[in-house]
């Protein structure tokens, strides 16, 4: 077997031409097309090479004009079914033209000539030699958790020592069935541990994702299945869980839903740590610190269990989709991933490197120096400076005037990044990644459980949660949205929650509950006018009632803000303060509204422009508002991490700024090297200008003469 794709790469192989279904077709010079080719009497099965994941075989001899067979065409699939008649023809036609080639190169020569040495000297060379490493090689997929990372790559196929189990039978009953149910037990006791493991690092996340696992292994038709496969068919206890799994991922794969169809790799998870507790292995939690970014035909849940997190750069897979638990638990961890990348196994190799962007579902293999410098700015987005000394000690201007720098957070696990700057507590904890990790929206005690960790760990500093904001960029894969023309203007974030009490309340009551430890503020999203402040003021002040009814007049009502993001808000800002406590203004939807443009569209990207002396104009009007009116006043879109925008913004009286935990440093850093009077009188120059550019100019300027330099 010299040429060969689908079997494992190096192995070495060689029959003679009375053995095996290729010799059968070689020496009878016959086509063979059939299914289950292991049942056949002439098929020999060689553990080595994988060939017993193909359920499929097609053989074609090669014969030349004399008649003489020179070698075979074998094509062998997964799928059970026979191989079409059309494929048949195109193999004969093109085993006939093969057979030319070969004769006409006089390869027949070198292949049947050559002594065993010297054919043991070709294998040895072809063995060594290099296989071919691909520069700037692009990959498309499907996008399923956002982020882009660059990094060595790792391959994992979990699934390889499943594909090596033959069904095959044993020689006693008795001790198959003794040695299933130890595997059983002890592959029991491991989904236990590796759910209270899931817990500690998937806070927001279902932790029913190995529950479900934890049913199935004590799932009675399913045990009764695989003890029957030995009981009856004779099978081997590995045999019998192979059989009886793959019997299982059938029927899901078979279902109408995504959602149960990839459900089928949670069963091939489960058959595989049977497996490898009938061979006494199980799964090891790994000590390698090498930060890699894996890639595999798939990725099993416990996978990303097993191996460190803080390791995990990005994922790439071949299969798999957005709904799968791997991709819930990528999004929960903040890991890029991609799925659906076509032959990645194959076109990549150990010492590569990838360019993985979870935005946009592509990969670059090895990339160069172009397109990394691209990306550089992203690159960088995704990691924190410490090597300024100020980044360890509050914000303070060079005229000493204290600011405030807290962090936006989508999970528990980002307070592993605040706690590496000094920082002023969570200025946003975003509710939806929290639902968007579940299958079912999570009821009320489950919320306040996650909100109550996210308080505590957020102590003695506030942190700010923001109700649920869901629909838009940011659907749930089990709540019909519906369909519309633009969502971002839709059914979305307020609207659904006054829409439907059956959400709210839940999420609602789990807030109030969370918010007792007294650090917590609650942030209500998309407010548009005073009538959304009356209907949210009656639900709130409902429920509050009836929670004074169970836990006493003690309970108190947290400090309730507004998130500042429609012009209609701006505008009757004044008599939103009549109720809310403090404001967060999120400029990326407000200069969407402002300035009617998608952001997300690329044709009508020159349109956002954050920097636009009218958003300023529109910032110095809502932050002199909440002044007049001693309410706090926050921002907490990507403006408040761009370098060009942090002058301006302390000119025009903003002390509080909220952005992703990598940014904390630059930003803080920056700050420190500003007057917040410089500051002031360039922000009266930028609010005169008439364009953006003339803004981002006359900062650049300013930054040369303070002898200031930044990184944009």
């Amino acid at each position: 077997m010299r040429a060969n794709t689908g079997f494992v790469k190096k192995a070495k192989v060689s029959f003679s031409i009375n053995e095996g279904l290729t010799g059968l077709v070689f020496r009878e010079q016959n086509t063979i097309n059939l299914t289950k080719p292991m049942a056949h009497p002439a098929f020999t099965l060689v553990n080595s090479i994988g060939e017993e994941k193909f359920q499929s075989y097609l053989g074609v001899p090669m014969i030349d004009s004399s008649g003489s067979t020179l070698g075979c065409l074998v094509i062998q699939t997964r799928s059970s079914e026979m191989i079409d008649e059309k494929v048949v023809d195109l193999a004969n036609t093109l085993a006939s033209q093969m057979a030319i080639l070969v004769s006409q190169e006089g390869l027949q020569r070198v292949l049947s000539d050559h002594t065993i040495q010297e054919q043991d000297e070709i294998a040895q060379a072809l063995e060594n030699e290099e296989p071919d490493s691909h520069s700037d090689l692009q990959l498309e997929g499907s996008a399923v958790s956002p982020g882009v990372s660059y990094g060595p790559i790792r391959m994992l196929n979990s699934r390889e020592i499943w594909d090596r189990i033959v069904l095959e039978t044993g020689d006693n009953r008795q001790i198959e069935t003794g040695r299933l149910e130890e595997a059983i037990k002890l592959a029991c006791e491991e989904t236990v541990h590796i759910q209270e493991r899931a817990q500690k690092v998937f806070i927001e996340a279902d932790a029913s994702i190995f529950f479900a696992q934890l049913l199935l292994l004590e799932d009675e038709n399913f045990i009764k299945d695989m003890y029957f496969g030995i009981d009856f068919y004779s099978y081997t206890a590995e045999a019998a869980v192979k059989n009886t799994v793959e019997k299982y991922i059938k029927k899901f794969q078979e279902a109408r839903l995504p959602q149960l169809r990839e459900r089928a790799l949670d069963l091939l998870d489960v058959g595989i740590r049977l497996i490898l507790q009938l061979q006494g292995l199980g799964l090891e939690q790994e000590s390698s610190q090498q930060k890699v970014i894996l890639v595999a035909p798939e990725i099993m849940p416990s996978d990303l269990v097993r191996i460190p997190n803080e390791n995990i750069l990005a994922i790439v897979c071949s299969h798999g989709g957005t709904t799968s638990h791997t991709a819930i638990l990528s999004r929960s961890l903040q890991i890029p991933a991609v799925m659906g990348v076509n032959d990645i196994d194959e076109l990549c190799q150990a010492g590569d490197s990838f360019l993985v962007n979870g935005d946009d579902g592509s990969i670059v293999i090895n990339p160069g120096d172009e397109i990394l410098k691209m990306y550089a700015e992203r690159l960088e987005a995704g990691t924190i400076n410490i090597e300024y000394p100020s980044v360890n000690f509050p914000t303070i201007t060079r005229d000493e005037i204290s600011v405030k720098m807290r962090g936006n957070i989508c999970m528990v696990s980002d307070f592993k990044l605040l706690e590496k700057v000094q920082h002023d507590g969570v200025g946003l904890y975003r509710t939806e990644f929290m639902f968007m990790m579940h299958e079912n929206f999570p009821v009320e005690n489950e919320q306040y459980r996650i909100f109550r960790q996210v308080a505590k760990l957020g102590e003695p500093n506030s942190v700010v949660i923001r109700a649920l904001d869901i629909g838009g960029d940011k659907p749930l894969a089990y709540f019909d949205h519906g369909t519309e023309d633009d969502p971002m203007l839709g059914y979305r974030s307020i609207r659904i929650l006054l829409e439907h009490p059956d959400i709210f309340i839940p999420h609602l009551r789990a807030m109030l509950r969370a918010a007792q430890r007294g650090n917590m503020k609650i942030l209500f999203p998309m407010i548009a006018h005073y009538e959304d402040v009356l209907a949210l003021k009656k639900v709130i002040k409902k429920q509050v009632a009836e929670l004074r009814k169970i836990y006493g007049r003690k309970f108190t009502v947290p400090p309730l803000g507004a998130m500042i993001e429609m012009p209609s808000a701006v505008c009757q800002l004044k008599e939103m303060l009549d109720y809310f406590d403090f404001v967060s203004i999120g400029t990326n939807d407000l200069v969407q509204y402002f300035f009617a443009v998608d952001r997300g569209n690329k044709k009508v990207s020159r349109y956002f422009c954050p920097m636009h002396p009218l958003i300023l104009r529109v910032l110095k009007k809502i932050i002199d508002t909440c002044d007049s009116r001693e309410k706090p006043v926050s921002i907490c879109g990507e403006i408040a991490s761009n370098p060009l925008a942090t002058p301006i913004l302390i000119g025009i009286g903003l002390i509080d700024f909220s952005m992703t935990p990598m940014q904390i440093g630059k930003i803080k850093h920056l700050t420190s090297q500003l007057d917040s009077k410089k500051c002031a009188k360039l922000a009266q120059k930028a609010l005169k200008c008439t364009t953006q550019q003339e803004v981002i100019d006359l900062v650049k300027a300013f930054y040369k003469k303070e002898q200031i330099s930044i990184e944009t």
